[in-house]
């Protein structure tokens, strides 16, 4: 099987890397798993092309130019939705097509997120029919999805250093504005001036004063660590360090770190507490949803066959 990457002919510029699954089993030597930082989007991706779901795929915050398919192949875009065309014919967000060798993948305005991932799988590669195949659709992301918080909040669990702050819960009362300076490893929050009440309490400073100020020895970090510096909270993403000395206050939930990742800069975000049951819950809820999908491709493949 040919290599993802030797599938596609891409030019022109843009922010664009091709990313994986997690790696796991080099943390002891500062490698963090990092991968795709939506996982739940990039696993959509390769399951609606019957992928293995750790193949990867092109994750585009700004995509390129144009992409040219060098052999025929079926790809779907998940992830932040992205205005999309096939040799000029618009492309459904969420939807599986095929592309004809020579095909060229042009892009237009962002709709909504900030990552969006091409899943690509060659045709020689698809055991079931590709004319099938070709328009299967996801769905919509609130009907397939049951674990998002209703409210749009980021779910997140108690740290290690959370008594180091005086007040906890001065951090789920004020919004937060995420500032530029981001990347695939964290990003950083201010305290959002939005609305009357959070527009004094941001002028005062972000409310989370420390108990203690001591110099911390690094210690292990995941993601979706909070950690607290004196320019404000860091949330760290997939491709973090491994360790760190700022006290870690909060831990986004696995599963929120999935939706996090689609939050550009200058978007506000409120967090709300959660307990370790309500979020191993959540994370079986999410790997539920996506056996649903697994469950629709097979139903979708066993149809085709006619067995």
């Amino acid at each position: 099987m040919k290599e993802t990457a030797e599938l596609l002919y891409i030019s022109g510029s843009g922010l664009f890397f091709w990313k994986g699954g997690p790696r796991y089993g080099g943390q002891d030597l500062g490698y963090s798993p990092g991968g795709a930082q939506d996982r739940f989007s990039f696993r959509t991706g390769n399951i609606l092309l019957d992928r293995e779901e750790n193949e990867p795929s092109l994750e585009m915050i700004v995509p390129p130019r144009a992409i040219r398919f060098r052999y025929e192949c079926c790809f779907v875009l998940t992830g932040g939705a992205i205005e999309a065309f096939l040799d000029n014919v618009p492309v459904e967000h969420g939807c599986v097509r095929r592309a004809p060798a020579g095909g060229e993948l042009r892009f237009g305005k962002r709709r909504y997120g900030f990552r969006t991932y091409l899943a690509v799988n060659p045709v020689s590669s698809i055991t079931a029919d590709p004319a099938r195949l070709d328009g299967l659709k996801r769905g919509p992301f609130s009907d397939v999805t049951r674990w998002p918080d209703e409210a749009g909040e980021i779910r997140v669990l108690p740290g290690p250093e959370v008594d180091f702050l005086e007040n906890p819960m001065q951090f789920f009362r004020l919004p937060w504005l995420i500032l530029p300076e981001a990347s695939d490893m964290g990003i950083r929050l201010r305290a959002s001036a939005e609305g009357s009440a959070s527009a004094s309490a941001a002028a005062a400073g972000d409310g989370l004063a420390l108990t203690q100020r001591k110099q911390l020895i690094s210690a292990p970090v995941s993601d979706g660590t909070v950690q607290i510096t004196p320019a404000g909270p860091i949330v760290l993403l997939r491709e973090r360090q491994t360790t760190g000395g700022y006290p870690r206050a909060f831990v986004v939930i696995n599963a929120d770190v999935d939706l996090l990742a689609q939050y550009a800069p200058g978007r506000r975000v409120r967090f709300r507490p959660v307990t370790l049951d309500l979020a191993l819950r959540i994370a079986a809820l999410q790997e539920e949803d996506l056996g649903r999908l697994r469950e629709k491709l097979h139903r979708s493949c066993t149809e085709w066959c006619g067995t």
